[in-house]
């Protein structure tokens, strides 16, 4: 039965459906990296550079930074 809160209609979601989306979200996002040519780790000075003439020479690359911001330092 749904969860009625202020007049809106709240859907119960069981811990399996939202497993199963991110999953299948996380699939996708794994999808565009293997279809990829290259992959960089690190998006400090270096690998931005190599990103962008790797780019530019027609090359799908995928840059992975561990930070919330690229740039190094």
């Amino acid at each position: 039965m749904p969860i009625v809160k202020n007049g809106d209609k709240v859907k119960r979601v069981t811990e399996a459906a939202i497993s199963r989306y991110i999953i299948r979200s996380t699939m996708e996002d794994w999808e565009k990296i293997v279809d990829s040519d290259v992959v960089i780790v690190g998006a400090g000075p270096a690998g931005m550079t190599a990103a962008h003439f790797l780019a530019k020479e027609g090359l799908r690359t995928v840059l992975f930074e561990r930070r919330l911001s690229f740039g190094g330092g």
